[in-house]
């Protein structure tokens, strides 16, 4: 069988006859297409996008998501110094995704033994490019033979839950004790604490319609977190501590019976969001309630507080499996200075 690649620099360059049979492609890693398309708007990426088809069909198998990054260094220095010598920049390349899993590799498991080695190709020429740094992350079963140095790392995250029952109750009776007394406990300490508000709503414009000092205060924020909430469909809720907004969680379904769960906490850097567990609770009950929904597959987990991450296998989620490659590019005249060794941000380009 053989297999060739088309790359667009957009995902509105996709053909649209094409975009349905890729979504059902990606329906596991991301809602929708415009998801995805606006997670890297408002990252400032500007990835490329590799459709991989068999021959003779307009049908993709498979997706490669490369996208570029420069880390500047950000040792502080002075002004003097940063004129004659400006700060140093790193060029990597990054596959993977912002979706469900993290992987940057999705296909069709029935063409793997066939794409593996045209995506292993890519990457060695990748290797001839002026990167510092190439970083692979795909399904923890997958092995890349490069011939050169890449650091491996196995990792795993808890993050799909699979719909085993039939209502919410039942579900709820499942898990173990200890967990339903610590949701419970903050059931109890958030009644019993006035200053403290959770709204729901069907859209996120609705979440600061019902008080004028929550909108207010909405009007004035600026996290990254609300910007992409903006634009996404689905149910809302939202925790308030006398109008200040603390956190904020989004269930939306995807294709195929997928749903999607995301939360953001400490939005006000001043006040803990509290609340973790009750909070997630609240997603898990309605995706039992969204008729059609199969699969909860959350977003973003990293960034949750610990103790809920901690507590994701006792909600019953199963782990997602990956594998990172992590591959030094040698040989290169080197760009800029690089005596120093400190923490480094990161700034967007392209391919």
């Amino acid at each position: 069988m053989m297999l060739y690649h088309t790359v667009y620099s957009s995902l509105a360059e996709i053909p649209l006859p094409c975009r349905p049979l890729l979504e059902e492609l990606l329906s596991r890693e991301y809602p929708s297409l415009q998801w995805l398309e606006e997670r890297d708007r408002l990252d400032g990426l500007r990835a490329h996008y590799y459709l991989f088809f068999k021959e003779g069909s307009d049908r993709p198998v498979g997706f490669l998501r490369p996208m570029v990054r420069e880390l500047v260094s950000s040792t502080k220095t002075s002004f003097f110094h940063r004129l004659i010598s400006p700060p140093a920049r790193q060029k990597w390349l990054n596959i993977q995704s912002p979706g469900a899993d993290g992987h940057g590799l999705i296909f069709d498991p029935l063409i793997e033994h066939e794409l593996i080695p045209k995506v292993l190709h890519l990457i060695v020429e990748k290797t001839k490019s002026d990167y510092d740094l190439i970083q692979l992350t795909v399904q923890g079963h997958l092995s890349f033979d490069f011939p050169f140095r890449a650091v491996t790392t196995e990792w795993k995250k808890n993050n799909i839950l699979i719909k085993q029952y039939d209502d919410y109750e039942s579900y709820r009776l499942s898990i173990p004790d200890i967990l339903r007394n610590k949701i419970e406990l903050e059931e109890k300490v958030f009644t019993s604490q006035s200053h403290y508000e959770i709204i729901s709503a069907e859209s996120f414009s609705d979440l600061f319609r019902q008080n004028e000092l929550s909108k207010t205060v909405f009007s004035n924020h600026r996290h990254p977190f609300l910007t992409y909430a903006r634009k996404t469909r689905g149910h809302f809720w939202a925790l308030f501590y006398e109008g200040r907004l603390l956190t904020l969680s989004v269930l939306t379904l995807g294709k195929g019976g997928q749903a999607f769960g995301d939360m953001a906490f400490n939005l006000d850097f001043e006040i803990n969001s509290s609340f973790a567990r009750l909070m997630f609770q609240k997603l898990i009950q309605k995706f039992y309630q969204l008729e059609g929904s199969k699969a909860l597959r959350l977003l973003g987990i990293l960034n949750w507080p610990g103790k809920l991450q901690g507590d994701l296998a006792s909600f019953g989620l199963t782990p997602c499996h990956n594998k990172t490659y992590v591959i030094p590019v040698t040989g290169k005249k080197k760009r800029g200075r690089w005596k120093k060794k400190g923490p480094y941000h990161e700034s967007p380009s392209i391919l």
